[in-house]
């Protein structure tokens, strides 16, 4: 009985961290497509003024300055998300090395 109630709590305990692990990359993947849209709107919305030369060159700056600013923030988010889930992967693997 006591074996079973292990087990029971072993599989709670391995869903919750996948649960976890799963929203964490779709939320990720919304806020990549959230800056997909966003950089895509801004890209349309640019070609439609009439620039000249000049002026096209520095909006094209502004919205490369601004493309790498907001990827920023998710890149760090999605590096963190992964170092997190490979950390506690590890200590999983070293618990059960542990125990035997």
């Amino acid at each position: 009985m006591e074996n079973k109630k292990g087990e029971l709590e072993l599989v709670k305990r391995k869903l919750s961290t996948t649960i976890v692990y799963v929203l964490s990359v779709l939320f990720n993947s919304i806020f990549l497509c959230i800056w997909v849209i966003i950089q895509y709107g801004i890209s349309t919305i640019l070609s439609k003024f009439k620039t000249e030369d000049m002026s096209e060159i520095v909006l094209l700056i502004f919205q490369f300055i601004f493309a790498i600013s907001t990827i920023i923030p998710i890149i760090i988010r999605l590096y963190t998300d992964i170092r997190i889930m490979v950390i506690q992967s590890n200590n999983e693997i070293e618990k059960e090395i542990k125990k035997n």
